[in-house]
């Protein structure tokens, strides 16, 4: 490899913009720590907070030390638990705004908060100065806040103009992560709760009968077939010949394709 290519091919490696390994850990366990480090170079920020807006109050996904601190839990138990969003402009704004443009708003602690708020973030937990990026995914405001304390001092100009135009991207990224983290969260019961299985399934579009519905479910929550008829109050041939007529109507032929079938129900609905 001559000179000039390795130059290029080292100019390449250094030019990785900080997204990348973000976008490769969407639905995964690494994203917060992914995500802390992509802030972290994209524009310093120490504490980042993931959040939906529900009811004018921030319902808290997820927070991360950006710089590998464990002092992110302490600011967020004292916010939330002590409501002070109850007294944050910038929350209760973006909390009662509509349309889904994507919005950033920036407030330096030091100089423009109120008075009770500067003194708990800026005064207590020692927050200088923080940015929210907000947009809507699905319904509810979905929130990135990211902060900085006085040691490091206010975001520079030139980040915050990093923010906005990455802003939106950002929040694709967060809002994608975030709705395979709650369908993964809410996976379990769908397996092990008969009830919700029942209701997956008649939500699933395929017009099946109540009986046909209550089979179906419990071949899914792992009964056999003469669990089912004494469940049921039925004969085991009845119930073998609503299977039958299960998997014929949705072009299966087996337990595993009937799993697979149903999970696929599970996402669209969700």
């Amino acid at each position: 490899m001559g000179q000039t290519e390795a130059s290029v091919s080292a100019a390449a490696i250094e030019s990785t913009h900080p997204l990348d390994s973000l976008i490769g850990a969407i639905g995964s366990a690494a994203f917060p720590e992914r995500a802390g480090a992509s802030l972290r170079a994209l524009c310093g920020a120490e504490l980042a907070f993931i959040f939906r807006i529900v009811d004018a109050r921030p319902v808290e996904f997820v927070s991360i030390g950006c710089d590998g601190s464990d002092r992110v839990e302490h600011v967020r138990n004292t916010y939330l638990g002590g409501r002070w969003w109850q007294f944050d402009d910038e929350i209760n704004e973006l909390g009662s705004s509509s349309g889904d443009a994507c919005r950033l708003l920036k407030t330096d602690f030091k100089l423009s908060a109120p008075p009770r708020l500067r003194q708990t973030l800026y005064g207590q937990l020692n927050i200088r100065d923080r940015v929210l990026m907000c947009g809507r995914a699905g319904g509810d405001p979905l929130v990135l806040g990211i902060t900085r304390s006085e040691q490091l001092g206010p975001f520079e100009t030139r980040q915050v103009d990093v923010l906005g135009e990455r802003a939106a991207t950002l929040l694709s990224i967060v809002a994608r992560h975030y709705d395979l983290a709650m369908r993964a969260r809410r996976l379990p019961g769908l397996l092990t709760d008969l009830a919700e299985i029942e209701r997956q399934v008649a939500l699933s579009g395929e017009r099946l009968t109540a009986r046909e519905t209550e089979v179906c479910a419990r071949y899914l929550y792992g009964v056999p077939t003469a669990g089912i008829a004494a469940d049921l109050g039925i004969g085991t041939e009845t119930v073998v010949t609503y299977r039958k007529r299960l998997y014929e109507r949705l072009s299966i032929g087996s337990h595993r394709e009937l799993l697979l079938w149903y999970l696929n129900v599970c996402g669209r609905l969700q």
